[in-house]
């Protein structure tokens, strides 16, 4: 099948227009990056700065070294890589939040503003239709979610310096995560919420659908991402990352079979 990408191309330039002119996207757009980026660690963090949590005999019997120092480290040091990484692990949800609510507004959002007559009839198929809707919520979400990620870097580096004298978080890791399997849970939940959006009659029934949906399916995957990160078992790792793919090959495909413009257009 041949695709006219500038058709796709002109879909998402008009969502994301469409979106920087939605005063609530936009603000779940810069919220969340900066909630999980900054707000968070700075709360979280500050207080070892001075020894605000004191250490207790029960952080001290950890038995799972997290760096090759573990046993040199102090119980709040390890402490504060203990809470790094829950942290760390709570980043992972921007990608399922932002797009919960911008994907909801995919489609839906046509019928709200009056639009959908006009998306029908545009000399596009329904697969580049679908691939412009995808697109138009992936690029924002995962541009968003990078600059939450970027900020959330910089200043738990500032604090892994200053309390532990190196950098915690500079590592593979942390990049692979946040370049691959962040941008795959977020193709996934752009293609559950938008299938959602097709389905529904309102902006917020989309949002309730979806995130019910996205609350019972992705802190199981966000899980199992997490562990075996944590405790550097490569192989996993490249599993789940190929199930991502998969997940989002089949995905993409299902959306593509189950969007009609007929029947979609006949529900407005």
């Amino acid at each position: 099948m041949n695709i006219q990408w500038q058709g796709v191309l002109a879909i998402v330039k008009k969502d994301i227009l469409d979106m920087s002119q939605s005063k609530y996207l936009l603000f779940s757009l810069f919220l969340v990056p900066l909630l999980f980026g900054v707000l968070f660690p700075v709360i979280y963090f500050s207080p070892y700065l001075s020894g605000g949590f004191p250490s207790s005999s029960n952080q001290s019997s950890i038995n799972f070294p997290l760096t090759s120092n573990w046993s040199q480290l102090t119980p709040n040091q390890q402490s504060f890589i203990l809470l790094v990484e829950i942290t760390y692990f709570l980043i992972l949800l921007m990608p399922v939040i932002i797009p919960t609510y911008l994907a909801a507004d995919s489609f839906v959002g046509e019928k709200d503003k009056g639009t959908s007559v006009n998306l029908v009839a545009a000399p596009l198929t329904d697969t580049e239709i679908y691939l412009g809707k995808l697109l138009g919520v992936a690029i924002p979400t995962i541009t968003a979610s990078l600059a939450g990620d970027l900020m959330f870097f910089a200043l738990t580096s500032f604090y892994s310096l200053q309390i532990l004298g190196f950098n915690y978080v500079l590592s593979f890791r942390f990049f692979y995560t946040i370049l691959v399997l962040a941008p795959l849970m977020t193709l996934a939940v752009i293609n559950l919420m938008i299938w959602v959006s097709t389905k529904t009659n309102s902006t917020r029934d989309a949002q309730q659908y979806g995130g019910i949906l996205t609350l019972i399916a992705f802190p199981f995957i966000g899980t199992i991402i997490a562990v075996p990160l944590i405790f550097g078992v490569v192989a996993q790792v490249i599993f789940l990352t190929l199930l991502l793919i998969l997940i989002n090959y089949f995905a993409t495909i299902i959306g593509l079979r189950l969007f009609n413009r007929e029947k979609w257009i006949s529900m407005v």
